[in-house]
């Protein structure tokens, strides 16, 4: 399969800076996008579920590699995903939607900058559940959870005054 050749992005264009919108352009945005599903409600409907397909057996497939399975799914959202946005400026311009289309981020031009995206989304993500296990084990230990681990069997509400503690 060929990518057609209007996919071919222009590597040096610009997105240019951003601009300030009064409110209602994002309503109207939310118009035309509604405007033009209901234009090819099939295609945009075939579109969503073989797009989202392709992620969920790609994440079911890999979720099954111990360890790395679960980044590598990560990145490999992210290039499907590239793929469902090349396929749906297909729609949005009228052009014939392939479902091979959503493979297109599986190819160059498009695989470097989408893994590049997918690692920027994978980092991030780790850095909050970093950041989310620090205020946990924070709140636990300075909560006096510390004290749940001595040789004496706590009490129900001993455990429940030393967790719930912290948060009242």
């Amino acid at each position: 399969y060929q990518a057609p050749n209007h996919l071919e992005p222009e590597i040096h264009q610009s997105v240019g800076e951003p601009q300030r919108c009064p409110a209602r352009a994002g309503w109207l945005w939310l118009a035309e996008a509604g405007r033009q599903y209901g234009q090819q409600p099939s295609r945009w409907l075939a579109l969503a579920w073989l797009g989202m397909g392709a992620m969920f057996g790609c994440q079911l497939v890999l979720m099954f590699i111990p360890m790395i399975g679960g980044l590598i799914a990560n990145l490999v959202s992210t290039l499907v995903m590239g793929g469902m946005l090349l396929a749906s400026q297909e729609l949005v311009e009228q052009r014939r939607f392939t479902p091979g289309l959503l493979l297109q981020g599986f190819r160059e031009p498009y695989f470097a900058r989408l893994l590049g995206v997918g690692g920027l989304y994978l980092a991030g993500s780790v850095a909050i559940m970093l950041l989310a296990m620090i205020i946990a084990l924070l709140v636990f230990f300075i909560g006096g959870g510390s004290s749940l681990f001595s040789t004496d069997q706590p009490s129900t509400s001993e455990v429940l005054t030393h967790l719930a503690g912290p948060l009242l």
